[in-house]
């Protein structure tokens, strides 16, 4: 919990940060209001049973409600700007880093896979943050101060809720690990699926004219298959889980009603009380459900980051040169597919003025320059600029200092001055 805040808190801006500090105070008056509603209609309903209507109780309870209803409402508001802009950020930076940087998930998956990130693990961190952290706190403090006044009413309250939280947190730990275990496996499939469908999408043209393309769909296919296998099942025990925990705390509430019967026979427990008691079941089952699902959400955050923190990671700036003179020293470069002599042996140029590079095809000009702005790094020897190597240079910083024109030139959808 304590990593992904520090890890969203950096990202927000100054408005984002009021918004999630100012959740503190919603969280508290929210669960106030949770635990006074019922001691309020416990006067109510006590005063009616006497044979008065205390209308001073009935605009309390009102007033209470309403204001219960406006902290939901601007809570719900506020996580979702705040999930907004996480997502924004997170968002900005990944393409920032895809573009500048030698991107791992990009060069082992494919500009597809790297989608996914962008978009799909920026969506699952970012949704964490829609959980106030601040409300799970205040809720676990309500539960413990509803036990302490449902103590000097009766003790049937606490003797039926506490075996039933201990039912529930034994299925709550157990269905949360097979469900993650089920959810990882079918996020690392849309990692596979996604970059062959736009693979797919994007080479139509070629794979229209291939004889066995019925073949190749049901490859597809069978991916498609196994992801929504492992998310079916994930959701199957989430929803068994969710059907369990429902059906002990109506057990519970139903042994309560039974008991509480029996009490109210015996004069041992009043119809406020009962009625009270039954109001608190909501609140006192509260942090199970908001601590299960924010378990959940968590893991998530895991296993998403978990696969963005190499594009996250920031490169160390050095700072522009004072001056542009170049040096290339002892340079030499082999491409993969060449096994005798490289491209590039041992070559030393000094450029302190204009200078040219003449000679036929294949001897070197184009790799000097793509290893001049990084396309490619020297395997041997270096290049400086004003004395400083330019692997210490962050790509965009190095690249803002040259200008290139190339012989095949790629138009993007823009003006002529655009590109």
């Amino acid at each position: 919990m304590l990593e992904f805040y520090k890890f969203a808190l950096p990202r927000m801006n100054r408005k984002a940060k009021i918004i999630f500090w100012s959740m503190f105070p919603i969280a508290l008056v929210s669960s106030i209001v949770s635990i006074l509603i019922p001691v309020v209609q416990k006067n109510l309903i006590l005063g009616i049973t006497n044979g008065k209507l205390d209308r001073e109780e009935i605009i309390k309870i009102c007033l209470i409600s309403f204001i219960g209803i406006i902290m939901n409402v601007l809570e719900a508001l506020g996580l979702n700007k705040l999930m907004i802009c996480l997502k924004r950020k997170i968002q900005q930076e990944l393409l920032n880093s895809g573009i500048r940087n030698d991107n791992p998930i990009i060069r082992d998956k494919g500009a597809g896979a790297y989608m996914v990130s962008i978009f799909g693990d920026s969506e699952q961190i970012s949704g964490l943050i829609q959980n106030n952290v601040f409300y799970i706190f205040f809720q676990v403090v309500a539960a413990i101060v509803v036990l302490i006044i449902t103590l000097n009413w009766s003790m049937l309250f606490a003797a039926i809720v506490i075996p039933s939280y201990i039912i529930m947190i034994a299925i709550h730990i157990l269905s949360n690990k097979l469900y993650l275990k089920k959810y990882e496996i079918g996020r690392e499939y849309v990692y596979e699926v996604n970059p062959k469908t736009l693979e797919y999408i994007e080479n139509r043209s070629t794979i229209l004219g291939y004889a066995q393309i019925q073949s190749y769909e049901n490859n597809l296919y069978q991916l498609f298959d196994k992801r929504d296998a492992s998310f079916e099942k994930a959701f199957a025990i989430n929803t068994v889980s969710l059907v369990l925990l429902k059906a002990v705390k109506t057990i519970s509430l139903l042994l309560f009603f039974i008991f509480s019967l029996y009490e109210i026979l015996k004069e041992s427990m009043t119809v406020a009380e009962f009625v009270a008691m039954t109001t608190y079941f909501s609140t006192i089952y509260a942090p199970i459900e908001i601590i299960k699902q924010f378990y959940m959400q968590v893991h998530k955050y895991h296993v998403a980051k978990s696969k963005i923190e190499d594009s996250l990671k920031k490169q160390i700036r050095s700072g522009i040169p004072k001056d542009y003179s170049l040096q290339l020293y002892n340079c030499s470069y082999m491409y993969k597919d060449i096994d005798t002599k490289g491209h590039l042996d041992n070559v030393t140029i000094n450029v302190n003025d204009k200078i040219a590079l003449v000679g036929l095809s294949g001897e070197g000009k184009t790799t000097i320059i793509n290893l001049l702005l990084r396309f490619y790094d020297v395997k041997g020897g270096s290049i400086k600029i004003d004395g400083v190597d330019i692997r210490d240079l962050p790509r965009e910083e190095l690249r803002s200092m040259f200008g290139m024109v190339l012989q095949d030139t790629w138009l993007y959808s823009g003006t002529i001055y655009d590109n």
